[in-house]
């Protein structure tokens, strides 16, 4: 069995929809230009504000823009993410015995902690099949709140230029 780079592709596609969601507060909040570089460098790191953190303030700017987001897929992309980049990629290998040594499966196996408590053991490949899926509709159901709070913004700053 191969191994890829799973973990980048989990680990790069994971940033991509916190930087969506990054630009969403900003825009929703407009912080004002002296202070733009410290609210992306330090309110926004992740250190000080978590992903999930991230997520339940979109969340909240999706209600007050009366913009349905898919709060599913966002979990699914945390969840898979954490379980991608807190294991070995050797972690939990697995044998299923076929009916010869030829039909013998080796596999690395995935703990997976569901948002709900839930947890599931899974293949690599299948977990990150699954995390694709999630990101694909997390960054589908971003895209039209970040287009909402973008003309929030462009508003904004033509009412502070006007």
């Amino acid at each position: 069995m191969k191994l890829s780079n799973d973990i980048n592709d989990v680990v790069d596609s994971t940033a991509h929809i916190e930087n969506l969601l990054d630009q969403i507060i900003t825009n929703f909040t407009c912080p004002r230009n002296d202070a733009y570089l410290f609210f992306w460098q330090i309110m926004l790191d992740s250190s000080i504000l978590s992903l999930g953190a991230k997520i339940k303030v979109v969340m909240a700017i999706s209600q007050e823009c009366d913009c349905k987001i898919d709060q599913n897929s966002l979990h699914s992309v945390i969840s898979y993410r954490n379980a991608f980049a807190h294991q070995r990629t050797d972690s939990n290998p697995t044998e299923v015995n076929g009916a010869s040594l030829d039909e013998r499966e080796h596999h690395y196996m995935l703990h997976i902690i569901k948002n709900s408590g839930k947890t599931e053991m899974k293949k690599r490949s299948e977990a990150l099949d699954e995390f694709n899926k999630a990101f694909i509709q997390a960054k589908a159901s971003l895209r039209p709140l970040l287009e909402h709070t973008t003309s929030i913004a462009k508003e904004a700053a033509a009412k502070v230029a006007g």
